[in-house]
Order: structure tokens, then C-alpha cells, then sequence
């Protein structure tokens, strides 16, 4: 995918149908989770995930602090969640303890400063799964048109090598 292609209106039409199938094939498998299951789904999408990232992390030295190569839509996203889980778990902490507010701000702002740099290579790495050049990142402080990062970040990768490297599952 490259800038040229975004031109054309056919193309972009394809590209949001192809992220609203890929959406509402996660929603099919997500529809029969209800109270009761929804624990063993969470576990099965989520923890699962967890592990087999810290598989990856001890056998292959997965570097969140790299800025080359590829990185999937869902290693991105878990990533995300994982980040907004750990923000709502101080969160939670501070309205039930808040004489305790300013340790777990603290905390919130040393969590902020532990994710900077792996949130940025991660972007960088997802623009280079779509062949988007890393650079694009700079829209997201762009008033106004930083939401487009979020759609870029949300497009389905390459399923070739493309300019940054081989494919990745």
C-alpha cells in the first residue's frame, strides 16, 4: 500500500471494507461471549496472547524498543489494550484509596514514561506492516486530522514483503 493508491476512491472503498470484514469477524467470534463465559474469553483472546508474548520475548529477544521491521495488527493492539488495562487498574486505585492519589499518579506518570518509547515503536512498526513510511506518526499531534493514524493503524498488513521486511503473523 503507498500514498498513490489512496488516491482512488474504489481503493479506499476496498481498504474500509476489508477492515470492516476483518471487524466483524472478531464481533462473530466475540457474539456467543455472555456473563458466563465471558472470563474463559477474555482469558482465551487476551492472557492467551500474553503468553505466547512472552514466549516470543525469551526465545526470539522481541524488542520493543526497535523501530525497523514489521509488527502486527494484533501484537499492536494487545499491546494497546494491555497499556488501557494497567491505566484503568491505577485508575480503580485511586478511587478506592485516595488518601493514597498522589502515589498511584506517580505511579500513572512512571507508567506513562515506561510506554512512551514502545507505543512509538510499535506505530512506527504497524505503518511499516501497511508500507507507510514511520514518519506518518507525526500526524497524530495534527488538530483536527490525528484521528487518520488510528485508521492507518487499524488497515490490514501486507501479506508480502514489502519495503520494511518480511511478513508478520
Amino acid at each position: 500500500m503507498d500514498l498513490q493508491s489512496l488516491k482512488d476512491v474504489g481503493t479506499i472503498k476496498s481498504l474500509f471494507v476489508d477492515i470492516w470484514s476483518s471487524l466483524s469477524a472478531e464481533v462473530k467470534k466475540l457474539k456467543d461471549v455472555n456473563k458466563d463465559n465471558f472470563l474463559s474469553a477474555f482469558k482465551e483472546y487476551f492472557f492467551e496472547f500474553l503468553k505466547a508474548e512472552y514466549k516470543k520475548i525469551n526465545q526470539e529477544k522481541l524488542n520493543y524498543f526497535k523501530f525497523d521491521g514489521r509488527v502486527s495488527r494484533k501484537q499492536y493492539w494487545m499491546f494497546q489494550l494491555f497499556a488501557c488495562l494497567l491505566v484503568l487498574a491505577i485508575k480503580i486505585c485511586v478511587l478506592i484509596l485516595p488518601f493514597m492519589a498522589k502515589l498511584f499518579i506517580l505511579l500513572y506518570f512512571v507508567l506513562a514514561l515506561i510506554t512512551l518509547i514502545p507505543n512509538i515503536s510499535l506505530a512506527v512498526r504497524r505503518l511499516h506492516d501497511i508500507n507507510f513510511s514511520g514518519w506518518w506518526c507525526i500526524i497524530a499531534f495534527a488538530p483536527y486530522v490525528g484521528f487518520l493514524l488510528l485508521i492507518l493503524l487499524a488497515f490490514q498488513g501486507d501479506k508480502k514483503v514489502n519495503n520494511y521486511g518480511p511478513v508478520v503473523k
